[in-house]
Order: C-alpha cells, then structure tokens, then sequence
C-alpha cells in the first residue's frame, strides 16, 4: 500500500464499504475464507439496501468484490485483507496483518485497522545469502510474509555465468620429492572478485525494493559474505549487524526470529527517544496533545512524530453467522474519524507515527504529537 493509495481511500463518498477479514494458508482454511467474504458481501449489500441503494447499483457495485470468490490467483497464502469499494474505486489488499473481521458501509472508508501498518519502520527486509541460494523476504514484527524476488540464481556459478576460466594452478617436482605449486594467491584473488560480483548482482536485483521502501535491511550469512556485501552495499537501512552463519538451516520462522531480535531494540531505543522529546518540547510549544492543534498541523505537514494510543487499532468486529457489527465502546464516531485522519495526513507528509499502549503515551488523550517548527 502506497501513500497514495491512502489519499484516495482519505476521499469521502457514499457508499464507501471497507471489509477487512483474516486470511489462512492451508486448504481448508482458504475455503473458508472465501465463505466470510461472500457471507460479508451478503451483508453489504443487506446494508445498502436498507440504506436505500437501488437493486441495480448493489448489482453493479458487488460485482468485482464478488468476481474475487472465483479467482484462484487471488486466493494464495496470505495474512490479511482489506478491500474498499466505492462507486468511484475498488480495491483489495493482501496486507501482513491478522484483521479482525470488519465490514462497515458508510459515507467515508474506515481505516482504524490500516493504522499499525503504518507505523514507522514496523516492516522490514530480509536478506539470506549463501553461495548456494538467496532469499529476499518481506517481514514484521509478526512473522514473515512472503519472498520479494523469486528467481534469484542458485549460487555463485549460475550468477556469474561459466564463461570466465578459472586461473590455472601449476606445479614442478622438487628434488627429494614433493611438488610446489603456484597460482594459489592468484586462485583466492579469483575468487573474492567472483564474490564481490555475485553479492553486487545480488544488490542490483534488490536495489529497486529498497528505493520504493526505504525499510531496514538485515543480511543474513557468513562472516565472509556479510563483510563483503557491506563493503558494496550502500543501503541507508543495512543493519551493522547481522544473522550469523549459514542461512540455508534455517528456516523462515527461526530466521525472522533472529533477525527482529537484532532490530527491535533499535525501535525501541527509537521510541524511547521520540517520548522524551515530546517531554523536552512540550515548554517551548512544539509538543501538544490538544487535538484541534495536532488535527490542524497534521494537514499542514507540520506533525514530526505523532503518538496514537493503540487502543484506536482494532475498534470493532464483525460476526459473520449474526451479520452485525460491534463497535468498541468509545471508539465509535467523529472521534475516531478525526484520529485515523490524523494519522493519514502524517503519514501523507513524511511524518513518523509511533502506537504506543494506553499505559506509555505521554498523555492522557489519545494522541500527541512533536510538530517540525
């Protein structure tokens, strides 16, 4: 999901419809996925009924979301799905969240569950490399949720091509016995150039990732590799650590495991960070949690760092055999509304969101923020 993306699902119409379901990855499983989107658009379309849509536009409007039941390609592994639907846009988005099932119909989309996704820096990459195979996975604080590049070269040889020859070691007797051989300096200098192109290939193949999401990177491998692949790597999210050892026994799980262990005290010192400066700039009025200044700043670019109170996350759920909706007391209405716009504008504008537990925001209401002037 893009930036914009969201400033189109920011755009008032009615009817907006947003449905968010939890999504499986086994057989089974997956079919009953399909069974909670269809009975969700059954409600849907009981809503805008009563809402006083015309038989003919439910019709016309149901239609993609519908078309998705029968769509093998869409039904893949996945996490998470939200789709909006409006007269004027459609979309569904296999998200690395596990939603709750929502579905809300009304004049504006509702992004509350969108929101931890956009917290800053939450996702990250995965980079595993050994001369043998290369994995390039996408990830969160979560789990993993899917490799990025399938078709890397299987290892060193199959990168480079076989068209290079191999320097050639020689030897002569020597009196008494024995042999002295020459060209083994020659064959280690060989093979570190090999290396470096393989690991430059490598970063090439993964470049335009980084540039479209500038998101931390840990690299996974041996000593050697990792060494290697700093010194031509210039990615502003390269971790200065790494996952030591051979990539290839371990598995996604066991990989992400060692690798948010490297990078979740960085965010936590990060966030640490951010609270106290909202303390230290509270006296000089570049900190506020007054939500008409934060509402009026967040659509001038003016927020740095907005802090939401992770109860606004999940407001509500749906039940599918009822087909009701229950709305988290007191999280309900205009409010929320105004929050989760917040959120968008800072986001829109470069600026950082930090959801923090009730218990560690640095004030009493639901959001503040430290704003850039």
């Amino acid at each position: 999901m893009t930036s914009g993306d969201l400033a189109l699902l920011t755009q008032p119409a009615f009817p907006s419809i947003s449905v968010y379901l939890p999504r499986h990855r086994t057989g089974a499983e997956v079919h009953g996925d399909r069974l909670r989107l269809k009975n969700a658009l059954a409600y849907v379309e009981e809503e805008l009924a009563a809402q006083g849509v015309s038989p003919r536009e439910r019709s016309d409007l149901l239609a993609r979301p519908r078309s998705l039941l029968h769509d093998e390609l869409f039904w893949r592994p996945a996490q998470g799905l939200a789709m909006f639907l409006s007269p004027a846009l459609f979309r569904a988005y296999r998200l690395p969240e596990d939603f709750d099932e929502l579905v809300v119909v009304r004049d504006r989309f509702h992004l509350s569950p969108l929101i931890p996704l956009l917290q800053a820096r939450r996702e990250f990459f995965i980079l595993a490399v050994s001369k043998r195979k290369v994995r390039f996975l996408r990830a969160s604080e979560s789990g993993v949720h899917g490799e990025i590049i399938e078709t890397f070269p299987g290892g060193t040889l199959e990168a480079l091509g076989d068209e290079r020859q191999e320097p050639q070691i020689q030897s002569h007797s020597l009196p008494g016995g024995g042999a002295l051989f020459h060209g083994q300096g020659a064959l280690k200098e060989y093979e570190k150039i090999r290396l470096t192109e393989y690991l430059r290939l490598i970063a090439s193949h993964i470049r335009p990732t980084l540039v479209a999401e500038p998101l931390p990177l840990v690299f996974a491998g041996a000593d050697p590799l990792f060494g290697h692949f700093r010194e031509i790597a210039d990615f502003p999210g390269l971790l200065p650590q790494a996952v030591r050892g051979n990539p290839d026994t371990l598995h996604d799980a066991e990989l992400h495991r060692q690798a948010w262990a490297l990078l979740a005290p960085s965010l936590r010192e990060a966030e640490e960070q951010a609270l106290a400066r909202y303390s230290a700039l509270q006296s000089v009025a570049r900190a506020s949690d007054r939500s008409a200044d934060i509402e009026r700043s967040a659509y001038e670019g003016k927020v740095d760092t907005l802090f939401l109170s992770s109860a606004y996350a999940h407001p509500g759920s749906f039940d599918p055999v009822s087909r009701s909706i229950e709305l988290f007391e007191g999280l309900e209405g205009e409010e929320t509304d105004r929050v989760n716009a917040v959120a968008v504008q800072t986001i829109l504008h470069d600026g950082r969101l930090c959801m923090v537990s009730r218990e560690r925001m640095p004030t009493t209401a639901p959001m503040a923020a430290i704003f850039r002037y």
